[in-house]
């Protein structure tokens, strides 16, 4: 383990050799998280900008030398690197931080080509890694109010890391499924809807999951809690798909999972990304391409990290002019 270990799946923290470190100014801790996070370095003037925005350059850059030399302090004369126009860490810096760990094992199952979408014991390995490591959303619990350019990278950072763990999910969803293993399977799945109540094809997932458990009553309650959240927040009703699963399940006529259609790949990803249409490109940064979406169900706009790859929207969306918005 690298002597620094940098959280920022959850709450933000530092720890040398498992000690906490002590980051008491905020400022710090932000502009820490963008250079590890970025991967890059950055002058100072961007920093000084992303994060005193009000300030005239003069005084946000001594506040930027300020918090470095807090920074390299606490971290040693090693691990950041820093002259007279860039900041950035050390490619060498003995600092692990738990995004990058995440994203590696992602990319451990990712160069793995399998047909039919299936994943094998290796790829379940890595992704179970990355699942293991998501301890909450990017950064949670923290915000800079006087900042929004910061607001916003780590709004569109918390979503593109909220997507690659639905992926993650849903494949490990699918090797249980394959398996009949059904409760791994519904605990991952039940994970999956945490990350957006309103999304039908995870709730349809479950309700197949359940029901082939065995667990009737659960998966007509599951169909329940489905209607009753797209009425309360969007005021309408499941989609005839989902209620026709409902009927099925309720009549005891949906059909028992078999060798051969557990083997067939699962719909729900095609459905996910296509609820969410891209418009036109906002940004081009470090955390990728952002562009203006707009979500089929609720009609309102959001933020996409790729053409075809949408962010699904909790509690903010993104107006014309790129800004992050509260709703």
């Amino acid at each position: 383990m690298a002597a620094l270990q940098f959280y920022l799946l959850g709450a933000p923290r530092l720890e040398q050799q498992h000690q906490n470190i002590n980051l008491s100014r905020r400022k710090v801790i932000a502009a820490l998280a963008y250079l590890a996070v970025t991967r890059q370095p950055h002058s100072r003037d961007k920093l000084a900008t992303l994060l005193w925005p009000d300030q005239d350059q003069s005084g946000a850059r001594a506040n930027l030398r300020r918090d470095l030399s807090t920074l390299k302090q606490l971290l040693g004369d090693h691990t950041l690197h820093v002259d007279q126009s860039l900041v950035g860490l050390d490619p060498d810096a003995d600092l692990w931080l738990d995004v990058a760990s995440f994203e590696a094992r992602l990319a451990t199952a990712q160069q793995h080509s399998h047909t039919n979408g299936h994943v094998c014991a290796e790829c379940t390995a890595a992704l179970k890694a990355a699942v293991d490591l998501y301890n909450g959303d990017f950064m949670t619990g923290f915000s800079l109010p006087d900042c929004p350019e910061f607001d916003e990278w780590q709004f569109f950072e918390t979503e593109r890391l909220r997507h690659l763990l639905a992926e993650a999910l849903q494949r490990l969803i699918g090797w249980h499924t394959d398996r009949m293993e059904y409760e791994p399977a519904i605990a991952y799945a039940r994970r999956w809807l945490a990350l957006d109540a309103l999304h039908e094809p995870a709730h349809r997932h479950l309700m197949q999951l359940y029901a082939w458990a065995g667990q009737h009553a659960a998966a007509l309650r599951q169909y329940q809690e489905c209607a009753r959240l797209l009425e309360e927040e969007l005021g309408v009703p499941p989609d005839a798909e989902t209620t026709a699963l409902y009927e099925a399940i309720r009549t005891k006529q949906f059909p028992p999972l078999t060798t051969e259609s557990a083997a067939e790949p699962a719909a729900a990803e095609p459905i996910l990304r296509e609820r969410y249409q891209t418009e036109r490109l906002l940004e081009v940064g470090g955390y990728g391409e952002v562009y203006l979406g707009r979500d089929s169900v609720t009609g309102r706009a959001t933020g996409t990290l790729a053409p075809g790859f949408s962010v699904t929207p909790t509690e903010r969306t993104v107006d014309g002019g790129g800004r992050g918005l509260a709703l």
